[in-house]
């Protein structure tokens, strides 16, 4: 009696497991993809966000997409030149400098990408928290990929992210 019952538990567990992960790709699956050849990179993004704009500065860019009218999401490529130094800071410079003024950093890591995330509040805005996480490749810690997504404060966490933010990080590519 007891293996039957234990057979149906794991039965119900597989197929709990199994409906989840359909589920998540059926979700993933809507997001659509957004390419840019000329900065090499990737991603996808759920199907409400707008077109993007993109604001190229003199040592990153930033592409940023809103949903209903309101910023949602961006994300800045490029090096972060300290003008005291007169050189260009590493990710491990940039996290000690953030610590200064940013309490709760956390470390991130996806592949080859190393990092850190931290939160911070968006006073008057409909979306009151702020999720960023920087990240720069193994093998060159000076060029910057810095996501940066708003949110209501979302319960659905991965990797100490929301999981919107996570799924995105995930479908990232770059340097094709």
């Amino acid at each position: 009696m007891k293996s039957k019952k234990k057979n149906l538990t794991v039965s119900f567990l597989a197929i709990f497991i199994i409906s989840c992960a359909l589920i998540y790709k059926l979700v993933n699956q809507s997001w659509q993809d957004y390419q840019n050849l000329e900065l090499k990179l990737s991603f996808r993004h759920p199907p409400t966000w707008s077109q993007p704009t993109i604001t190229p500065l003199s040592t990153k860019t930033i592409i940023e997409f809103s949903e209903i009218n309101e910023p949602i999401f961006s994300l800045t490529t490029g090096v972060q030149f300290d003008q005291d130094l007169q050189r260009t800071l590493d990710i491990n410079e940039l996290k000690k400098n953030l610590s200064n003024s940013i309490s709760a950093i956390s470390d991130y890591q996806n592949g080859k990408l190393i990092g850190f995330s931290y939160n911070s509040s968006v006073p008057g805005q409909n979306y009151f928290v702020e999720t960023t996480v920087f990240l720069a490749d193994q093998n060159d810690l000076t060029n910057l990929y810095i996501f940066a997504y708003r949110h209501k404060g979302d319960k659905k966490q991965v990797n100490g992210i929301p999981k919107t933010l996570d799924s995105l990080i995930s479908s990232f590519t770059y340097n094709f």
